[in-house]
């Protein structure tokens, strides 16, 4: 068993080759499972989209890639589609890791 908390009001807990996400951070109590191997794939695809985020605006892929790929990650699991998200997710999630930071 692995347990991530990444909030005080998040956590995701893997057992047996699946992960649960747990999340009332918004009040909406969110619950959430899928299998370990999807999440990988799923993680690879955004690290993709987020170096083709930054070779279109010219950038070379900053220090702190990790952590933006787990700020867009948790954003794209959190608001995008499940099954039918897209790049214009992983974009929109950049831009809130932008805007949060840029305060």
């Amino acid at each position: 068993m692995k347990i991530e908390i990444k909030s005080k009001e998040s956590v995701y807990i893997t057992i047996n080759g699946t992960v649960y996400y747990i999340d009332d951070s918004t009040g909406e109590q969110i619950v959430e499972k899928w299998d370990e191997e999807s999440n990988n794939q799923k993680k690879q695809v955004i690290t993709e989209l987020l170096i083709d985020i930054f070779d279109r605006i010219n950038i070379d892929t900053p220090s702190n890639f990790s952590s933006i790929l787990e700020y867009v990650y948790e954003d794209v699991c959190a608001t995008a589609d499940e099954e039918d998200w897209h790049d214009e997710d992983v974009a929109i999630a950049f831009r809130r890791w932008i805007e949060n930071n840029n305060q």
